[in-house]
C-alpha cells in the first residue's frame, strides 16, 4: 500500500473528466495533467 499511497493524488476527479481526451489525444492530455503517475508494469502475487 505503500506504493499506492505514494502516487500525487492532487488530481482529484480531474482525470476522470479528461478521460475523452486521453483517447483522443494523449499529448494534450499529459500537458494538462503534467504530474500524472503512469503505472507501467504490474504484477500480481498469490497468498
Amino acid at each position: 500500500m505503500e506504493v499506492i499511497e505514494s502516487l500525487y493524488s492532487g488530481h482529484d476527479d480531474k482525470t476522470m473528466d479528461t478521460l475523452n481526451l486521453m483517447y483522443s489525444n494523449k499529448a494534450e492530455f499529459l500537458k494538462k495533467l503534467p504530474v500524472l503517475d503512469e503505472i507501467e508494469q504490474v504484477y500480481l502475487l498469490g497468498n
